[in-house]
C-alpha cells in the first residue's frame, strides 16, 4: 500500500493532504525523526481500544468506577469521564502498521479529554477495524510486549476502507513477550455455534469485543443508540505455517458487532432482546450465518474481509499474555 492518492478521508475529517508522505514504523524509529516528521503520516488499522480499567495496575489499587446514587451501576457518561487514582492513562489505542508486516503499535491517551480529541472525527461512527491516518507521529518508544508507542498532537484521520490497500501478511508465531499481526487472504472461514448474548455496551467503537462488566469499562466515547446485543460464536480457518504445513486454528467465543451486522437485519435500539435469545431465533440466525459464509467462501472473498469488517484482536493479531 503505497499510493497516497488512493486515500480518502471520511466522517467529516479534512481532505487528504496531497503533501503527506506515508511512512512506516522503521522510518519513525530513525534517530531525530521527530524533527523531520512534518507532513508525514502512518496509515494504520485500529485493532483494539482498551479502557484504563482493564489494566491490572488499576485493578490492584482497589479502585472502582463511580456509582450512581440510586444504584451500583455507573452510567455511560460517568464511565467515559471518570479516571481512577491508580490509572496513569485513559485509553490505549492499538494499531497495526499496514506498511510494516506484523508490526503493532500503541497510542496512549493520558486523559478522557485527549481521547475525545484523538477521535474528534467519527467517534460516533468509527469502530475497531477501521483505517486511520496518524499525522506527524512523535516521541517513539517501547512499551509492554515490546510494542512501539508513539504520540501525535493531531486528531486521528478516519480513512475510507479499500480492500486493495490491505496487504497479505503470513501468520508467524511471535517470540514470547512480543506481539505481531497477520492477515490471511483467500482462506475458507467457518462460523459455528452462533448465540445471541448481551453486549458490553450500545456503542460501536469497541465493537463489543468484551463481555459485560460492572467494573471494567469499554473504550467507547459515544453512548450510542444501537440495540444491546452481539453475536458470540467460534471461528475456524486453516493456514499454512512457515514449513508449508496446513494448520487448523479456532477462535472460541468470538464477539463482534460488525460481524453481527452482517448476519442480523437492523434492530431498533429499544427492542426487546428476549425474542432473539430463544431456540427458534437461534436456529434462524445459524441458518443465515451458514448462507453468508457460503456466499463469502464461494465467491473467492478472503478471510480478511470477514475479519477486517469485525474485530481484529483475536483473529488478525497473535497476542502473547500482556504484562501490563
Amino acid at each position: 500500500m503505497n499510493e497516497a492518492g488512493a486515500l480518502v478521508t471520511i466522517h467529516g475529517a479534512d481532505r487528504w493532504n496531497p503533501d503527506f508522505t506515508i511512512v512506516d514504523m522503521s522510518r519513525c524509529q530513525d534517530e531525530n525523526f521527530a524533527i523531520m516528521s512534518e507532513d508525514t503520516v502512518v496509515v494504520a488499522q485500529l485493532i483494539q481500544l482498551r479502557h484504563y480499567t482493564e489494566g491490572p495496575a488499576y485493578r490492584g489499587t482497589g479502585n472502582r468506577q463511580p456509582t450512581n446514587a440510586s444504584g451500583p451501576s455507573p452510567n455511560k457518561v460517568q464511565r467515559i469521564n471518570y479516571k481512577g487514582k491508580g490509572a496513569n492513562y485513559d485509553r490505549i489505542f492499538t494499531f497495526i502498521d499496514l506498511n510494516t508486516p506484523g508490526q503493532c503499535f500503541n497510542i496512549y491517551s493520558q486523559s478522557a479529554r485527549k481521547s475525545e480529541f484523538l477521535l474528534k472525527y467519527g467517534k460516533e461512527m468509527s469502530s475497531v477495524g477501521d483505517l486511520f491516518g496518524i499525522v506527524e507521529p512523535d516521541d517513539i518508544g517501547k512499551g509492554s510486549q515490546n510494542i512501539i508507542t508513539l504520540t501525535t498532537a493531531k486528531p486521528l484521520i478516519p480513512l475510507q476502507f479499500r480492500y486493495r490497500i490491505i496487504p497479505n501478511i503470513p501468520l508467524v508465531q511471535p517470540e514470547r513477550g512480543r506481539q505481531r499481526y497477520f492477515i490471511l487472504k483467500n482462506r475458507i472461514v467457518g462460523i459455528h455455534k452462533v448465540t445471541v448474548v448481551n453486549s458490553s455496551c450500545q456503542g460501536l467503537l469497541c465493537d463489543r469485543q468484551s463481555e459485560p462488566s460492572q467494573t471494567i469499562g469499554c473504550g467507547c466515547l459515544h453512548m450510542g443508540r444501537a440495540c444491546s446485543l452481539v453475536l458470540k460464536h467460534h471461528v475456524h480457518f486453516v493456514y499454512e505455517d512457515e514449513s508449508g504445513k496446513e494448520v487448523s486454528h479456532i477462535v472460541n467465543h468470538y464477539r463482534s458487532w460488525r460481524t453481527s451486522c452482517l448476519i442480523l437485519a437492523p434492530i431498533a435500539p429499544a427492542a426487546d432482546m428476549q425474542p432473539f435469545m430463544n431456540q427458534e431465533s437461534e436456529r434462524a440466525i445459524r441458518a443465515a450465518t451458514r448462507i453468508i459464509c457460503d456466499i463469502v467462501n464461494g465467491n473467492g472473498h478472503v478471510l480478511s474481509i470477514c475479519c477486517l469488517l469485525v474485530t481484529l484482536e483475536k483473529l488478525l493479531v497473535n497476542r502473547m499474555p500482556s504484562s501490563e
